[in-house]
């Protein structure tokens, strides 16, 4: 339990940070609501946690000699493999800990004078003083900080999740091996099957527990004329909670022709490795799956999206294979056959999901 608390704080302060980089490098001018969002995201990412295990037990039970005369040479291979990453991930944590003690012993020498405080209370300015370009000036001077840039990029701390995922794992096969009453153990190995981002096929869960996996994900749209494009670009406040987690669930918000001025198209993707120019792009197998399986309801039932997948050499131009889906208001199981999405190579996959949003002024090739 404690580890899935730990692991969602860290998630939230990886996805807060990752939107928060990737906005100043988009803006030319900022909004009330992008500068509370980029002061909350620095909150998240200099927070400080422990994983506190309690070994008592565990050396107990070494220091009796008794461990050794288990009859279940896998309880103890999971006993010995847990505390071992359990150690890992007290390393991990002390080292990112030192971390970002050191930058806030490095902010501190900095001045800022008064900015500080309208940048974690922006609404306090009014219209007008928000919007001076000297206020909006120092804004991007603030942000653009080498210790603010490394805090933010401090909160991609693949390692520690991976350690956790680990930790994770292997309770879960600690438990389910002591649980067990058929007698028919010999199947557990100490070393459960662990998810690593860099090395072997996917992770079935791209989306598990209302999370986007740790590893990659990305927010795009694209204001195709020239009255959207002057309101649009600079103005990412509408899009800060397209896609937010609560409650076990992922929320996806697409303002649309909800606004008098919108974006003819929107999308929301999962990307092996992050988003990247063609001649860059990441890949994986994932020709061992066969289905997509999405769990999915509207807020109100009716709304209509398109679901597709590409592989690393599929085009940025709209011919993927788009399925259409519509949405009820409760809860339902989609599976969509993999080998519908014609286009896509599933032996070299970049975009293992995507949820594709259009209004009426825009087409798209679907099925």
């Amino acid at each position: 339990a404690e580890i899935e608390d730990l692991r969602a704080r860290r998630e939230a302060a990886l996805f807060a940070s990752k939107v928060s980089r990737w906005n100043l490098g988009w803006n030319t001018a900022f909004t009330v609501a992008e500068i509370k969002y980029a002061s909350d995201a620095l909150s998240l990412a200099r927070e400080q946690h422990y994983f506190n295990a309690n070994t008592s037990g565990y050396e107990g039970l070494k220091n009796s000699g008794y461990l050794s005369s288990l009859s279940s040479r896998e309880i103890e291979a999971l006993l010995f493999r847990y505390y071992d990453v359990v150690a890992i991930v007290g390393q991990l944590e002390q080292d990112h800990n030192d971390y970002l003690t050191g930058l806030s012993l490095q902010f501190m020498s900095n001045t800022y004078d008064g900015l500080l405080l309208v940048f974690r209370e922006p609404e306090f300015l009014s219209e007008e003083e928000f919007n001076d370009a000297g206020i909006q000036s120092a804004y991007r001077e603030l942000l653009s900080d080498p210790i603010i840039q490394a805090w933010y990029e401090g909160a991609e701390l693949k390692p520690l999740l991976r350690a956790y995922e680990q930790l994770h794992s292997l309770g879960r096969a600690y438990i389910d091996l002591v649980q067990r009453t058929d007698g028919n153990r010999n199947e557990y190995l100490a070393e459960p099957e662990i998810y690593d981002p860099n090395d072997g096929t996917g992770y079935a869960s791209v989306v598990r527990d209302g999370r986007l996996s740790w590893h990659t994900y990305a927010i795009d749209w694209s204001p195709n004329n020239s009255r959207a494009e002057t309101y649009n670009r600079g103005n990412f406040a509408q899009f800060i909670d397209a896609a937010s987690f609560d409650d076990g669930i992922l929320k996806i918000s697409y303002p649309g022709t909800d606004r008098l001025i919108g974006p003819p198209w929107g999308g929301i993707y999962i990307y092996i490795g992050g988003a990247s120019p063609s001649h860059a792009r990441r890949s994986r197998d994932f020709s061992e799956y066969s289905t997509l399986r999405l769990e999915m309801r509207g807020s109100r039932g009716g709304e209509q999206f398109f679901v597709n997948l590409k592989d690393r050499d599929d085009p940025d131009d709209g011919t993927q294979t788009n399925i259409a889906v519509t949405l009820s208001d409760e809860w339902q199981t989609y599976d969509f056959d993999l080998e519908s999405f014609e286009n896509a190579d599933l032996t070299k996959l970049y975009n293992v999901a995507a949820f594709l949003f259009l209004d009426s002024r825009t087409r798209c090739h679907s099925r």
